[in-house]
């Protein structure tokens, strides 16, 4: 284990350890806050057995991980690009549609919150609204959809996801039929709690 480091936002990006081990496609620094304002590197870019080391502290309970801005960049270009074939693929079932939409949320709100709103991550939540507003057309009876949301492990993506869903399915209801409009809502519902540094900060309803 290293040393302690101070945690500065601006050198040290969080990610969540599931998405990590999920798309783990790239040698990275890892690094865990042991308090508040500290953070420690657990593993170096060229240490093979970095998998075991984050599964470890996954199976603690530690929910996310930090890495060096450079390297989060880099990653979170990859995990969109895969991400991205599975929102536009007509190959993959609506779960696997939809639980690459929750995931696609996920990403987005992170890479928002550590780099701010980019082209890159406008360009991604449109992909995203796009994909949505295709499985709303698809299934006018969302149910089945909405009980496969409900399986998500961020509860903040998981209320964006489910606030699109509906946002666009109210807008058909009542015939408001512009693609355009219906995107835009998703797209509100998206980046409706992006600032929010924790999950269950969208639990908090007062002051």
């Amino acid at each position: 284990m290293g040393e302690e480091l101070f945690l500065d936002k601006g050198i040290f990006k969080k990610i969540g350890i599931k998405r990590y081990l999920k798309f783990k496609s790239m040698p990275v620094s890892i690094y865990i806050k042991i308090y508040e304002s500290k953070v420690v590197k657990v593993a170096d870019r060229s240490d093979h057995s970095s998998e075991d080391i984050v599964q470890k502290y996954s199976q603690k309970g530690v929910a996310h991980l930090f890495m060096e801005a450079p390297e989060y960049e880099v990653f979170m270009d990859l995990i969109e690009n895969k991400v991205t074939q599975l929102l536009v693929s007509e190959k993959i079932s609506t779960e696997e549609k939809v639980t690459a939409q929750v995931d696609a949320i996920e990403d987005v709100q992170g890479s928002i919150a550590n780099l701010g709103l980019t082209d890159k991550s406008w360009a991604f939540s449109n992909t995203i609204a796009e994909s949505t507003l295709q499985t709303v057309k698809k299934y006018p009876n969302l149910q089945s959809v909405f009980k496969k949301m409900t399986e998500a492990n961020n509860l903040n993506a998981k209320i964006s996801s489910m606030t699109s869903y509906i946002s666009m399915t109210i807008a058909a209801m009542m015939g408001i039929n512009s693609a355009e409009t219906s995107k835009k809502l998703g797209l509100a519902a998206i980046l409706q709690d992006v600032i929010l540094e924790e999950n269950n900060h969208v639990l908090i309803t007062s002051l």
